[in-house]
């Protein structure tokens, strides 16, 4: 008898950590038992039988059938979040979230920021994007107030622990009320020239248009988004709080002109790095009416 997820377990038939009605000695509740049959014919596939504990326990003493305790889920329960949020002052509704516990950086991360640690954290963050397959929520601009700047939060000011998560997750934008925070640019951020003075001299340097994205701000899919696979790391999911985030997407919000928008002038405005373009872009999709994050923590297991 061996348990599919491969974790160990005190039990002597090694029960996985899994979200059922059941426990083992030294897993965290509950569980679920299975009987997994297999057949002498491989093709045929096996039969899955879920038994209560007294079953389970009478069954495990006989014959050659594997025992199991399933995973309903890719990765273990972690520990929940919450924001509540306000639609122009008013309460809107709570949203619960849960980490996943196999995004070690990216998930504390983003517990970090929702209990404000250190005074750093999401509260009074704006919904600031209503997408056909997400929501996209701001980050915070600044991840330490100390005096010698060194930040507190998982990952610290740099992102690359996250992008080294992203190229070994195994979760991906599949389905709807998952959490990712925002590590990449979709398209590489414009170069605009800039005249300063140096050495007595004036020169011109090369700078990149914009802010590039911290790992602070985060999404929340409506539907399969694969796009964000290649930006976003996924970690988390929601398990309370579906029909809030469809309230928020009903919200009204700026659309661009297409015929502005692909339009040529606009394009070149982007390349030459003119703000006017750029400052023109962050505004697309952002709801008209105010939607902010007002309190978020840790909720008690």
């Amino acid at each position: 008898m061996r348990c599919f997820s491969g974790s160990k377990c005190s039990e002597s038939l090694k029960l996985s950590h899994a979200q059922a009605p059941h426990r083992c000695a030294g897993c965290r509740p509950p569980y679920k038992f299975i009987l997994r049959a297999s057949r002498a014919d491989h093709n045929a596939g096996n039969t899955d039988i879920v038994l209560n504990k007294r079953l389970f326990l009478t069954t495990a003493a006989f014959g050659p059938s594997l025992v199991t305790c399933f995973h309903q889920a890719l990765a273990s329960a972690g520990e929940r979040v919450f924001f509540d949020l306000k639609l122009e002052g008013q309460a809107a509704g709570r949203l619960v979230i849960e980490l996943f516990t196999d995004v070690t950086v990216g998930a504390s991360r983003f517990r970090d920021l929702a209990v404000g640690k250190e005074g750093v954290g999401y509260r009074l963050s704006r919904v600031d994007g209503i997408f056909d397959t997400h929501l996209r929520v701001a980050g915070v601009k600044q991840l330490s107030y100390s005096a010698a700047g060194d930040s507190a939060i998982a990952g610290g000011d740099s992102v690359a622990e996250l992008e080294a998560e992203m190229m070994t997750t195994a979760h991906h934008h599949d389905a709807a009320g998952l959490i990712s925070l925002t590590v990449k640019e979709a398209t590489e951020r414009p170069i605009q020239e800039k005249l300063i003075a140096k050495g007595g001299k004036l020169v011109t340097i090369e700078l990149q248009a914009g802010e590039a994205p911290n790992g602070t701000g985060f999404v929340i899919t409506r539907g399969s988004a694969p796009d964000l696979d290649k930006t976003n790391l996924v970690v988390g999911r929601l398990v309370e709080g579906m029909d809030v985030v469809e309230k928020i997407a009903s919200l009204p919000y700026s659309k661009p002109r297409v015929e502005w928008y692909d339009g040529p002038f606009f394009e070149v405005g982007k390349v030459i790095g003119d703000k006017r373009a750029v400052v023109a872009e962050k505004g697309f999709n952002r709801p008209f009416k105010r939607v902010v994050i007002s309190s978020s923590g840790i909720l008690p297991t």
